[in-house]
Formats: structure tokens, sequence, C-alpha cells
């Protein structure tokens, strides 16, 4: 399977997932997963085909006309190698306006037995209140 589809199949997946968001004291909680399907580390020689999964956890407030909001990532992986890759990387966000907006995540993506050689990027929907509504696999970079 080719780069371009597992794109489209994590897509599709994420977006039929349940987004939750828990309300409470003005405070709003995400949750969600996002399934990683044959990712490549272009910091290494050959494909590595990694597979796994990213758990995001969002929080977000709006106060005085300012929308805070920080974003928490976690996962891992394994390539067809069985090396094991880890995935992880925070957030912290000032929106004033406008919003809706879409940014930009970059994830320390740190392989077996060696340092952060590359981020993962993801893509982050935020919607008018400040909430993080979609997350999409947005490619691979080396950190070099």
């Amino acid at each position: 399977m080719n780069q371009l589809s597992s794109f489209i199949g994590a897509t599709l997946l994420l977006s039929s997932l349940p987004f939750a968001a828990i309300a409470g004291q003005g405070v709003n909680h995400h949750e969600f997963s996002l399934p990683l399907v044959e990712i490549n580390n272009p910091c290494t020689a050959g494909h590595d085909s990694i597979d796994g999964s990213l758990d995001l956890h969002g929080i977000s407030k709006f106060s005085e006309n300012v929308s805070f909001l920080q974003v928490i990532a976690k996962g891992e992986g394994e390539d067809a190698y069985g090396n094991n890759y880890r995935f992880s990387g925070k957030a912290k966000l000032q929106f004033h306006d406008p919003l809706p907006a879409t940014i930009y995540l970059k994830l320390k993506m740190t392989s077996q037995g060696s340092g952060d050689n590359a981020h993962l990027v993801l893509k982050l929907h935020v919607n008018e209140q400040g909430n993080v509504t979609q997350a999409e696999y947005s490619g691979v970079e080396c950190r070099g």
C-alpha cells in the first residue's frame, strides 16, 4: 500500500471516530486516537512501513476574547523490521482572532536505539470555540 492510500485510509478512519469533548468549569477536554499506517522515516534508508497509533489530548479555554489551547500527543509504532518508534510532542497556543484555524504540530519521532531524528507532522483543525475538531497525518520531516 502506498503512502497516499495510507493517508486516505487513516483520514477516513479518523473522521469516523467519535470526538469527545467534556466541558467542565469553562475548560474543554478533547481526547481521540489517530491511527498511523505505513509511515516512512525519510531519515533512514529504505521504506520503514511504520504502523502504530497516536493519542491526542487537547485542553481549551476561552477567556477575555482569547482562546487558549494546549495539545499533548503521545504514541508508539513498529516498523517492518521490528524496530520500535515513539512519538511525542506538545504545544501551547493562543488565538486572538480569527478562528477557525488550521495548525501544524511537529512531534518528536524517536526510533529504537537512537535519538529523535525526525518529526511526525500533524495537521489540526480548530473550530470557532478553540477546540480541536479533527487531526490528520501530514507527513514526516528529517530533523537535520
